[in-house]
């Protein structure tokens, strides 16, 4: 391989607090020119994923981290009939979908500069699935298909905390689930 032809690749890792660290080492690698040609997340590392997929630069997406509130990511289960999880994810979906984290259209678009790459792991088999926006990098464990809110919302879901989340006819949860 040409030097030319490598791709750099940043991953970012779960964590939920990490996602605001992330931030800053996104300032770190733009402040020294270094942008990613790829990117890997799972869990919060799958929401910075997509926003950096989405066309955010460090700056912008520190901008969305100072405006989030818990209120804006998750509430308690009210209905514990519902399932067997604490705290329910649906405001995190009203989020990413309408307050400016993700911009789908772009990250699936043929022209996307960012080939993002989101884990997840599939509940009843326990296998890794890597879901991404493209097919021509690494593709022998990559799903290729479009990338969803319930594509990062699977990657987000931590067992017991958050529910499962219903994705290609299965259920998934946490991409870091079998590490």
């Amino acid at each position: 391989m040409l030097p030319e032809e490598r791709k750099r690749a940043l991953v970012l890792s779960g964590g939920g607090g990490r996602g605001a660290y992330h931030v800053g080492v996104l300032r770190f690698l733009e402040e020294h020119e270094w942008f990613p040609d790829i990117v890997v997340g799972t869990s919060i590392g799958a929401v910075n994923g997509a926003a950096l997929a989405s066309g955010h630069n460090s700056r912008s997406l520190w901008a969305l981290w100072r405006r989030l509130r818990t209120r804006d990511v998750q509430k308690a289960n009210l209905n514990p009939l519902s399932g067997s999880f604490l705290l329910d994810t649906s405001p995190l979906r009203e989020t990413l979908l309408e307050k400016g984290w993700i911009d789908f259209a772009r990250i699936n678009s043929e022209e996307t500069a960012v080939h993002l790459r989101i884990t997840a792991t599939e509940v009843y088999t326990g296998r890794l699935y890597v879901f991404g926006n493209s097919a021509d990098i690494y593709p022998s464990r990559l799903h290729p298909e479009p990338i969803t809110v319930d594509h990062i919302l699977s990657s987000c879901s931590i067992p017991i905390v958050y529910p499962a989340t219903h994705l290609n006819q299965s259920l998934y949860c946490d991409g870091a689930t079998v590490a």
